[in-house]
């Protein structure tokens, strides 16, 4: 006896190719590109600063009058308190929750000295700044609005640098994760190599006495070169939108 049987298949379909398995995947997300812009956001625009800094006119007047040696004798008094400060800071070696109630201390106590003596300060140590100096004075005290522009401008792109380093932060690739680990690290190494207060030492120098110097009448002609070149590094190329 014979038994025949007939086996159908079924036919298959056409497997996908690998570029048609693709139009199924998502691609990436694009990453935007972040542009340098004045202003970067809406609160460096000048008029916003402006509108912050009105009520403070007398006393960043008062600021630029110090810090561009507008006014020798104050500048000198308060040289020497700062550095007294800055020395019993580190004769006595005070840590970080110390230099904060120190820190607040002489803010309270300086506050109440103003406003016990008031009268005598804002007559006789700061009177009003009546002498703003001309227009081609290097180290005249700058108007608002100058003040205003040069913020919108310097904060457009430290603001531009921090949306950029927002941006590799949160790139998820294993390359963009080093590149912060190093620098962190590095940042580390440094604060451990130098030590805290060096470096709170040199930045609150700049601070005091690099205005005066950059601005001065007879030291300012030779260095303008080098500012130029450093606002065209800053603010290369300058567009409204």
């Amino acid at each position: 006896m014979q038994f025949s049987a007939s086996i159908e298949f079924e036919e298959i379909p056409n497997l996908p190719s690998a570029d048609s398995i693709s139009d199924f995947v998502a691609p990436p997300p694009e990453v935007p590109e972040i542009k340098f812009r004045v202003p970067s956001t809406p609160l460096l625009e000048t008029d916003n600063i402006i509108r912050f800094l009105m009520p403070h006119q007398a006393l960043i007047d008062q600021i630029q009058a110090l810090l561009l040696w507008r006014r020798p004798v104050q500048f000198g008094i308060f040289v020497f308190l700062f550095e007294s400060i800055l020395f019993f800071i580190q004769f006595t070696g005070m840590g970080f929750f110390p230099f904060i109630c120190f820190y607040i201390l002489i803010l309270y106590t300086l506050k109440a000295i103003s406003f016990k003596y008031h009268d005598f300060f804002a007559s006789v140590v700061f009177p009003p700044v009546e002498d703003r100096g001309s227009e081609n004075e290097t180290n005249r005290i700058f108007t608002l609005e100058e003040i205003a522009s040069f913020i919108s401008v310097v904060g457009s792109r430290i603001h531009t640098f921090l949306l950029g380093c927002k941006q590799k932060a949160d790139d998820p690739t294993i390359f963009g994760q080093i590149i912060w680990i190093t620098f962190l690290f590095c940042f580390f190494m440094l604060a451990v190599i130098v030590r805290t207060f060096p470096l709170f030492f040199l930045f609150l120098h700049v601070i005091v006495f690099l205005p005066g110097i950059i601005f001065h009448p007879i030291v300012n002609p030779h260095i303008l070169p080098y500012l130029q070149r450093l606002m065209m590094t800053i603010a290369p190329k300058i567009k409204d939108e």
